[in-house]
């Protein structure tokens, strides 16, 4: 059997006025001694045919049918069938039916604008190039990349959901932690004097547990040796006074408010000339002359450091009295 090109159907050697596309097929007929004894031809309307394939398989998407002369028909994704426009005619026709037509592949992809089109060849006779088709399907590339955009946008909200669910963890755990440490920053800020903290998480079993227990266990030592300094200081027999930078007095001792006949508390923030009027009597140029500012008395006592005095004392009756002053200096910062 040999297939012929499409044409436009003939009548005796003219083409008729129905412009009907028409493929002809040609079968030779032998004798039994094998001679040719004629050939039956048979013409059939090609669009016609290819209407009736297209309505039987109702691909989803656009399919193009060609041949190998490169005559085409389209039907649309909507079901419509175009007509069949043959090489030899007029009228648009996709530059990939040519690229097609030409390649020597069996299969390929390419894209074309906005979609993508898929061809394979189907060779209907091997020994007659005429009787080759190509099947082409065009997707757009909005539908052909729908699952891709859909497993991308599940990813991304699989991502973001994760993301979120961690920074809340993180929160959840960083609020755990933080609570107790900014409890335990206020009560340690709270505390005055010697007082210890009450409410320190030191039941707890943690890193903040444990962080609250050693500080705990400090501040109880610390207490104890303030204690004893305290107990020492306070029992003491010589009298103890503790003045600032600015040479005005912080404490006093109990004897040495008991000197002074001053009660506790009452000399705090006095300047240290109030109980020691002559702490001058030895010094010389703007002290000498008179000069008691806060300055002049804190270079007077540091030229005292490490050495004993004779000095008159002033008691709260104003009556002086002899003592001997030793001053030492302490770096509390």
């Amino acid at each position: 059997i040999y297939f012929s090109q499409v044409t436009y159907n003939r009548e005796r050697g003219a083409i008729d006025g129905s412009f009907t596309p028409t493929v002809r097929t040609v079968t030779p007929v032998f004798s039994d001694a094998g001679a040719m004894l004629g050939m039956i031809v048979v013409n059939a309307n090609y669009a016609i045919m290819l209407r009736d394939e297209f309505a039987k398989i109702a691909p989803p998407y656009d399919t193009f049918v060609v041949n190998a002369g490169g005559d085409f028909m389209l039907r649309q994704a909507d079901g419509r069938i175009g007509p069949l426009r043959l090489a030899s005619g007029i009228g648009d026709r996709p530059a990939f039916i040519k690229d097609v037509v030409a390649s020597e592949r069996d299969e390929g992809m390419f894209t074309t604008g906005d979609a993508t089109a898929y061809f394979a060849r189907i060779d209907v006779d091997p020994d007659n190039a005429h009787a080759a088709l190509g099947v082409i399907v065009r997707l757009p590339n909005a539908i052909l990349l729908a699952p891709v955009n859909q497993a991308r946008d599940i990813t991304m909200l699989s991502g973001a959901m994760v993301m979120a669910l961690s920074l809340f963890m993180s929160l959840l755990f960083a609020r755990r932690f933080m609570t107790p440490l900014n409890q335990m920053t206020a009560e340690i800020r709270s505390l005055k004097g010697q007082e210890l903290p009450r409410n320190l998480p030191v039941q707890r079993s943690d890193e903040i547990g444990e962080l609250a227990r050693a500080f705990e266990r400090r501040a109880r030592a610390l207490a104890d040796s303030e204690a004893r300094a305290g107990a020492i200081i306070d029992n003491v027999f010589d009298g103890i006074l503790t003045v600032d930078d600015e040479a005005r007095i912080v404490s006093l001792n109990p004897s040495c408010l008991l000197m002074f006949n001053y009660a506790s508390g009452e000399l705090s923030g006095q300047p240290v000339s109030v109980v020691l009027p002559r702490l001058f009597s030895t010094a010389s140029g703007p002290a000498a002359n008179g000069n008691r500012s806060p300055e002049n008395l804190r270079r007077q006592l540091e030229r005292s450091l490490g050495k004993t005095i004779e000095i008159d004392a002033r008691r709260r009756d104003g009556s002086l009295f002899p003592v001997q002053l030793s001053v030492s200096r302490v770096d509390l910062d």
